[in-house]
């Protein structure tokens, strides 16, 4: 704070089967060696995952991709990355109308960005469809979130 510096830092974490960090990489730069070094190493301290599993439901390790971003105090703006950020949440509406199944991708790559299943799909009720006789059936949907820098220009 003290160098009044700023910046998003884009880093990769490799998680073991404990859903525990091991290795931090930094991905793309805020600017600063020492807001990157601080992400990675908070990271590795404090961060913690649902273990991935593999498809017999044993745990694997996994990668993870996020961002931090770094802003003064009193700082009201709200980042956009200098890179396309673009979530992606896969669910399914059950014929009662809940939901289920979601994953997220971020830029195309999962797991997208932790408990976005859980704020912005599951444990919602949605408009159920029918099929043709009438009855109920499960849908699939895609819910798309996402900033894209269009033009430098105004």
């Amino acid at each position: 704070m003290r160098a009044e510096l700023e910046g998003t830092t884009e880093f990769q974490l490799e998680i073991d089967k404990a859903g525990i960090p091991q290795h931090c990489t930094i991905v793309t730069s805020s600017g600063s060696a020492s807001l990157d070094n601080t992400a990675c190493e908070k990271l590795l301290v404090r961060g913690r995952f649902s273990a991935a599993k593999d498809a017999n439901g044993k745990p694997v390790a996994d990668t993870y991709t996020g961002r931090v971003s770094w802003l003064l105090p009193g700082d009201d703006r709200t980042p956009l990355s200098a890179t396309p950020y673009m979530v992606r949440v896969t669910f399914y509406v059950n014929p009662d109308g809940t939901t289920s199944d979601c994953v997220s991708t971020l830029n195309g790559s999962e797991p997208g960005p932790p408990d976005i299943c859980a704020s912005q799909v599951l444990n919602k009720r949605y408009t159920v469809e029918n099929d043709a006789s009438g009855k109920p059936v499960r849908q699939k949907w895609r819910l798309i979130m996402g900033f894209e820098k269009v033009s430098d220009q105004p």
